[in-house]
């Protein structure tokens, strides 16, 4: 079980959306931000990569090789081992566990694991942004009526960053 919380997503920067949405005057200013809060969700739900930060508390069975279900990772806040009779061990880093990019590798397996650590990014790249912007504009222009014909922008490039866990 994965738990997401004390999460602050990005803020949008209204100015330059509504310059690339070409809208004028504020009338839409609060449906802009739903629609861009509403994007930002869909990426973080499609690809477990966190825009904005949050505390992720992992409840997983012990195994040798475990990849952080949401990043980018950030701070292993405590990696906790439990056993058959429920007594609790606190790993430490390099003496119990490894870490290599988005994965932790225990050099014991337990019977279960807690893992607590900080994910996210406040300033996700270009293209994340252009993405995001590109989404709201779609459902801007096109209101409950969304044509779909094809892969659009948005879903390609969430596509890159979607964690595999295949």
């Amino acid at each position: 079980m994965v738990v997401t919380s004390a999460y602050t997503p990005i803020s949008v920067n209204l100015t330059e959306l509504k310059s690339f949405c070409r809208v004028d005057g504020s009338a839409d200013d609060a449906l802009l931000t739903m629609l861009y809060q509403a994007a930002v969700e869909e990426f973080n739900a499609y690809t477990g990569y966190i825009l904005g930060t949050a505390t992720v508390t992992a409840d997983t069975v012990g195994v040798e090789v475990y990849p952080l279900p949401y990043g980018p990772a950030g701070v292993i806040t405590s990696v906790t081992a439990y056993d058959e009779e429920g007594n609790a061990t606190v790993l430490a880093l390099y003496d119990d566990y490894q870490r290599i990019n988005e994965q932790l590798i225990f050099n014991e397996v337990a019977d279960r694991l807690v893992i607590v650590y900080s994910a996210g990014t406040t300033a996700p790249s270009k293209d994340i942004i252009l993405a995001l912007y590109q989404r709201v504009k779609f459902a801007y222009d096109y209101g409950d009526d969304l044509p779909y014909n094809g892969t659009r922008f948005f879903d390609r490039l969430a596509f890159r960053y979607r964690q595999n866990f295949s």
